[in-house]
């Protein structure tokens, strides 16, 4: 029921913004589903495309009295904790498989920056693509996204069902330390595996919001459009794909004149990026 305050405590020092944004690739049915349906799938971590991105590594150093504390919290019978504590004694590594428990989250992934140039290589396939900017509200001491009520159970009484406070990824060479589940350390910490990523990926400037599986009830999760802020087409996004978009910008209610639109440019003496409004 905590977990939103666990995530917002992580961005209380965050810079306000109000907008963020992500990319895709027109070619993708999930891209269109989410221009014309407005679902926005939320992933579990072991399907990035970083093997390091949420990877939990244990630490099972304890007293025996810990591994017996341990194993009577996972409700073991009596006689497999003696066992336990046996093999231990004995040097027997203990097998601990059963710890590495599936992924609890699900994470829709988005970047500060709509001029990345290699976000828009590497997510907006081969800037074909589109990259999409999304309503960031101050809320609770935090930057949030709203997203639909149907979809998410409520995570705590005083916030407003699909309030999503966005976390700040941070960037190191290092992995945070090691998480000591047989002693009871905080499960809040486990958090810093979320939102740690390897020094390699800084250039995506990213910010994440998460919700835990058991409190969603559908996924992909709803919005309403006016959430959509941006539609941005990338240097070599057809004139069709545009064309498309603009059709099904269309069908919106009050046909998304909220929307802005741009197409990307190359800046003149610069490898930069620059945003043309259309």
């Amino acid at each position: 029921a905590d977990f939103f305050f666990i995530q917002r405590n992580w961005a209380l020092k965050e810079i306000k913004m109000d907008k963020v944004f992500k990319y895709c690739d027109l070619k993708s049915a999930g891209t269109i589903k989410l221009l014309k349906d407005f679902e926005l799938f939320f992933n579990e971590p072991k399907t990035f495309n970083d093997p390091f991105d949420s990877f939990v590594e244990f630490d099972f150093t304890a007293t025996l009295q810990d591994w017996k504390n341990y194993f009577k919290k996972m409700r073991m019978p009596p006689d497999k904790v003696k066992q336990g504590i046996d093999n231990i004694k004995r040097g027997v590594k203990y097998d601990l498989s059963s710890l590495q428990q599936p992924s609890t989250l699900k994470i829709s992934c988005f970047s500060e920056e709509p001029d990345n140039m290699l976000l828009w290589s590497h997510y907006g396939s081969k800037h074909t693509g589109i990259c999409i900017g999304f309503k960031v509200y101050q809320e609770f001491r935090s930057n949030c996204i709203h997203l639909s009520s149907r979809d998410l159970k409520v995570t705590e009484p005083s916030v407003p069902q699909g309030t999503i406070p966005l976390v700040k990824v941070n960037y190191d060479i290092n992995m945070p330390r090691p998480y000591n589940r047989i002693i009871g350390e905080d499960s809040k910490r486990l958090m810093e595996f979320v939102k740690t990523k390897s020094k390699s990926w800084e250039y995506e400037k990213e910010y994440r919001a998460i919700v835990n599986s058991d409190l969603v009830i559908n996924n992909p999760i709803h919005f309403d459009p006016t959430e959509i802020t941006d539609l941005i087409f990338g240097l070599n996004t057809t004139d069709a794909d545009i064309q498309n978009v603009k059709d099904i910008v269309s069908t919106y209610p009050s046909s998304g004149n909220w929307l802005n639109l741009f197409k990307c440019e190359r800046a003149k003496s610069k490898y930069e990026i620059i945003l043309k409004k259309i």
